[in-house]
């Protein structure tokens, strides 16, 4: 079983699909026992998901975007 910590050191990883299958399944499997981690994981996917695809080098101007885009959304709950 991986730990807390494990899991949120691979869950970028995990929710790109780039883990091997079987450290997926031990992420898949801890985020079923652990409330803690799937709000984790949760949170990490919304603000994915709020940056979108960011260069490496982003400018000023792409960072206020992001930041307007941020603080236009809702968290997901809980």
């Amino acid at each position: 079983m991986l730990s807390c910590k494990e899991v949120t050191e691979h869950a970028d990883e995990y929710l790109a699909q780039e883990l091997p299958l079987s450290r997926r399944i031990g992420v898949g499997l801890h985020l079923m026992m652990c409330k803690h981690c799937r709000r984790y994981v949760k949170q990490l996917r919304w603000l994915i998901g709020a940056f979108g695809e960011l260069p490496r080098q982003a400018s000023d101007e792409e960072v206020s975007e992001v930041m307007s885009r941020v603080k236009g959304r809702k968290p997901p709950a809980a």
